[in-house]
């Protein structure tokens, strides 16, 4: 009886035995609590990596909307600078007018100079814009040019004869005494002669010169161009020759005339037309 009590003691204690957790060591203690230090330290840097890249991202997204304000910024810096540019392009002065063209007996453009700008950069604008912006300008023009102005400049009509005194019978013997062959040959060619111009030439503002070219006139520089040269359908001995000025005015001459006056532009005019066979 006694034995079997103390085998089943034995047993139970056996049993007990098996149910206590293991007695660890000190280094096993160690490695456990290391080991639970790593993982928690793992944790903590995956959840840093994840905050540090969620800041990049803000960051990235930061320096993106920096740069297109900073882009609207230059197109309106841009935009700003084009219209300064604009309003100074209005800002042009006209300084002068130094020629001009004319169609069918009116001025249709003026040759104009801009003040601070050269001779080169002159151009040609719209007589209708130029009469509307500075009349004055015009009239003073043409009062200049001493020609018969045409019929749509300002100051036309006005009586020029008030603004000047009355030759005396002794001036006037003078003026006609000093009739140069020039205008001997204006008037060969004046009257009949002129009905057989082509008409296309008259509608292209070509006429009788009256008072320009003259005597001061310096053909080989004011010259511009032979425009056409054709054989008199009323006198087959006349070559009537089309001329065009720097001033934009465009003449009838004699052939003879000009080939006196500037023989090299007639011979321009000829080579420029050659054709060899």
């Amino acid at each position: 009886m006694s034995q079997e009590k103390n085998q089943v003691l034995s047993d139970d204690d056996v049993n007990m035995a098996h149910h206590e957790e293991p007695i660890l060591d000190e280094n096993e203690k160690s490695n456990k609590d290391t080991s639970n230090e790593g993982s928690s330290s793992g944790r903590e840097n995956s959840a840093g990596e994840e905050v540090k890249e969620n800041s990049e991202k803000d960051q990235a997204s930061l320096e993106e909307e920096e740069g297109e304000e900073e882009e609207e910024e230059e197109e309106e810096e841009k935009g700003s600078d084009y219209e300064d540019k604009s309003d100074k392009e209005e800002e042009y002065e006209i300084e002068k007018i130094v020629g001009h063209r004319t169609f069918k007996g009116k001025v249709v453009e003026y040759e104009i100079k801009w003040k601070g700008y050269s001779e080169e950069e002159n151009t040609m604008e719209k007589a209708n814009a130029i009469h509307s912006d500075v009349p004055d300008l015009c009239e003073k023009y043409w009062d200049n040019l001493n020609v018969k102005r045409p019929s749509n400049t300002p100051g036309y009509g006005k009586d020029e004869a008030l603004d000047r005194p009355k030759k005396t019978t002794k001036e006037r013997s003078t003026v006609l005494g000093k009739r140069s062959r020039e205008e001997e040959q204006v008037e060969r060619i004046e009257g009949s002669r002129l009905e057989h111009v082509p008409r296309c030439m008259i509608d292209k503002g070509f006429v009788i010169p009256k008072t320009y070219p003259n005597e001061k006139t310096k053909w080989d520089s004011e010259l511009k161009q032979i425009s056409a040269v054709q054989l008199s359908p009323v006198d087959k001995s006349i070559m009537l020759t089309y001329v065009e000025w720097n001033n934009g005015q465009r003449t009838i001459h004699e052939m003879s005339e000009v080939h006196k006056k500037c023989p090299e532009a007639l011979i321009d005019y000829y080579e420029a037309r050659l054709r060899f066979v």
